[in-house]
């Protein structure tokens, strides 16, 4: 059995699961069958013999509509020895006492079949529909159809008129139901609860409330007021004294503040009978016992149908209020969901976690994923109250069941306190939400859907965080394969430009060793020229730093690493690049023409990637007119800062230009209209662009060739 904590730690049992359990439940309710008994015996007014209650009756009725219909029989079997117990020694004839226990099992029976079968919820009188179904039920039907059983054994055994029994017994039978049943079986159902967590000043209002009507029903049924003011009619008019207490009762607490309050008017209007005092003291016994039972009936009935209907439009509001505070948290949650960015979401998480405790009235929640591999729940994130003890490490979350509810994507309630939530996007499932209440009894199905949309908003979260580390994933992918791709392109670019860079490492290298040997020489003449050694050997140095200059471009192309973004002026990229082209272009026996920018084009960019953009645009040109006439072969390049703040810069060749069928296809991978081309140069050089928040495209030009223009944001105007 699970045991909630009370205050100062203690463990408590709600009323109900005691009243449920496999063996206090029948043990109470012999008990208080026994008690009942006893005290119908002694509500007459002598020297009648008729009980203006019967307890009994309305004590059975109450265990069965508490418990499940399957336990009834224990029940009933559980009340007999109290009503032998009780009877055998007042009722006469002996062999009557068990009759009667089945004419009173009979009214419970037919009580508790009528109302479980039109009442939506037969343990609760809050809306009119279930407060009319109980009494014609249990407090109209009952009595009346077990009353003439109850008469002819009676009348059979005693020899007592059967219409004078049947007469008798209905009314103290259904006032007991109306008065009794409805505030036993809310206080069994839910009135210890209630009681711990209602406002103080709540209570203090009932207690009030309860004191002035016993009080005012003291003064006015025991004739206090009669003798302090003297005035004919005072004992009739007396009976309206406590009305309006009973109608603030049925306003203030619904059903069971009516019953409540009725209870207490019944029990004093028979003490005060008792002891021939009370608005009926004149009349003849009998007539006085019919006379408090139609009054208490009369006034009765009335009120428990307005106290339904209060308590029901009070629900109905209450209801209204809790979903519009869900749906503003719903609505709430979802909106900073979208709000907050990407990284930021899992620092926000336990907030919205606390939040969510505080709706659900928590001790804990916990967000809940689904580790595949080990084919269990492991806890992510959670929010618990600090004097509360997590169950994070609880076998629950290490249960096959729980897991595969979830994989279904079902809710459900683990415990009477609790309760797990499917969190899945679409076809994908992470995990579940979880909710843990310090008291068992109160996860509602109203809890568990509005749990299901609240587990569902975190999956979107989810949904979206990993969909952006997919996407950051892919990115970071991309931008692996782009730098090995043009690492490669810079490679065969290297490659293409052998003869180039073989011819201009070599002039250096020969320069050197032409100075070393003359050198030499020097130094084996009989009279050495210092000046003119010393001339030699300077040119040996300024030939290797000529060799060492090329191999450091070589070394700068054929890098590997990328990724720095550095403030760079692009009409120095153009310019390295050039003369690293220089001697290759004197090969091809082509002409590059410069037609730079005076002013610096600062940018914001890696070095390495510009240096590859433009050597992908200068050497296509340069293959573009390779089979063009030596006169016309000419490469330009142009650049300039525009009016709207961007770096401008075309490259134009006077080759055949582009065919209009390839226009379209010039910047995929792999398209290339050369016999040994890779067709890769324009599409990394496109990336490249793209990559520096800049576009490329293939322009119109004036001349025969092709012209190929990009623009790049400058410095100033980069985000």
């Amino acid at each position: 059995m699970d045991v909630a904590m009370g205050p100062a730690g203690r463990p408590f049992e709600s009323a109900a699961r005691v009243f449920k359990g496999s063996w206090k439940g029948p043990v109470a309710t012999a008990v208080a069958y026994a008690i009942g008994a006893q005290v119908g015996f002694h509500l007459r007014f002598p020297p009648a013999t008729t009980s203006i209650l019967w307890p009994p009756n309305a004590i059975l009725t109450t265990a069965l509509l508490v418990v499940n219909p399957k336990k009834w029989w224990f029940y009933l079997l559980a009340a007999l020895p109290a009503h032998l117990l009780v009877e055998l020694p007042i009722v006469k004839p002996a062999g009557m006492v068990p009759l009667l226990f089945v004419t009173n099992c009979s009214e419970a029976l037919i009580a508790a079949v009528i109302v479980r079968s039109f009442s939506d919820r037969p343990d609760r009188f809050d809306t009119l529909r279930r407060m009319v179904v109980f009494i014609i039920g249990a407090v109209l039907a009952a009595p009346a159809l077990s009353s003439f059983l109850d008469a002819a054994l009676v009348s059979a055994m005693t020899g007592e008129p059967y219409w004078t029994i049947w007469a008798t017994r209905v009314p103290a039978n259904a006032l007991t139901e109306l008065t009794l049943v409805p505030p036993a079986v809310i206080t069994i159902s839910s009135g210890l609860r209630r009681i711990r967590e209602a406002p103080q000043a709540r209570l203090v209002e009932a207690i009030v409330l309860s004191v002035a009507t016993a009080i005012t029903g003291l003064a006015v049924f025991g004739d206090h007021i009669f003798k302090m003011w003297p005035m004919s009619g005072l004992p009739a008019i007396s009976l309206a004294f406590p009305l309006p207490f009973v109608l603030v009762a049925a306003l203030r607490f619904g059903p069971i503040g009516a019953s409540m309050s009725l209870t207490i008017i019944a029990g004093i209007l028979i003490l005060t009978g008792m002891n021939q005092h009370g608005p009926f003291s004149t009349l003849r016994p009998a007539d006085g016992v019919l006379a408090v039972q139609s009054f208490l009936i009369v006034e009765a009935l009335p009120l428990m149908c307005l106290s339904a209907i209060v308590e029901e439009r009070r629900k109905t509001n209450a209801d209204l209020r809790d979903r519009l505070t869900f749906e503003r948290l719903l609505s709430q949650l979802s909106r900073e969901f979208v709000r907050s960015p990407t990284p930021a979401l899992s620092q926000h998480l336990e907030a919205w976690l606390g939040r969510c405790a505080e709706y659900f009235h928590a001790e804990e929640v916990l967000l809940l994923r689904i580790d595949p591999g080990a084919r269990a729940l492991t806890v992510v994130q959670s929010w618990t109250h600090r004097q509360g003890t997590s169950t994070a490490d609880h076998e629950h979350w290490r249960s096959a069941a729980v897991l595969d509810r979830l994989w279904d994507g079902t809710s459900a309630a683990l415990s009477d306190s609790m309760a797990v939530a499917a969190m899945g996007s679409g076809a994908q499932m992470f995990g579940g939400l979880a909710i843990r209440r310090a008291e068992p009894g109160h996860l509602t199905p109203d809890d568990i859907n509005r749990l299901r949309l609240i587990a569902e908003a975190f999956a979107n979260v989810l949904a979206r965080q990993q969909g952006e580390d997919d996407r950051v994933r892919a990115e970071l992918e991309a931008q692996r394969s782009r730098a090995e791709l043009a690492h490669v392109s810079r490679q065969r670019s290297m490659g293409e430009l052998t003869a180039s860079l073989a011819h201009e490492l070599n002039q250096p290298l020969t320069g050197i060793l032409g100075n070393a040997q003359a050198a030499r020489r020097m130094l084996g003449m009989p009279s050495l020229d210092l000046d003119e050694l010393k001339a030699t050997l300077d040119d040996i140095i300024a030939d290797e730093r000529r060799a060492a200059e090329t191999i450091l471009r070589i070394r700068k192309w054929l890098r590997k690493d990328g990724g720095e973004t550095v403030a760079i002026d692009l009409n120095n990229v153009i310019l390295e690049v050039a003369s690293l082209l220089r001697n290759d272009a004197v090969l091809r026996n082509l002409s590059l023409d410069l037609r730079l920018s005076p002013l610096p084009l600062m940018i914001l960019g890696d070095p390495v990637e510009l240096r590859q953009l433009i050597l992908n645009l200068l050497l296509n040109a340069m293959d573009a007119v390779s089979q063009a006439r030596p006169a016309s072969r000419t490469v330009s390049v142009e650049s300039e800062l525009t009016a709207a703040g961007a770096v401008h810069v075309s490259v134009e060749d006077s080759g055949d230009g582009v065919a209009k069928d390839a226009a379209a296809h010039i910047f995929e991978p792999f398209y290339t209209t050369k016999s040994n081309g890779m067709g890769m140069g324009l599409s990394i050089a496109k990336s490249i662009v793209e990559s520096h928040h800049g576009s490329i495209w293939l322009a119109k030009s004036a001349h025969p060739g092709a012209r190929f223009e990009f623009a790049l944001p400058s410095h100033e105007a980069r985000p």
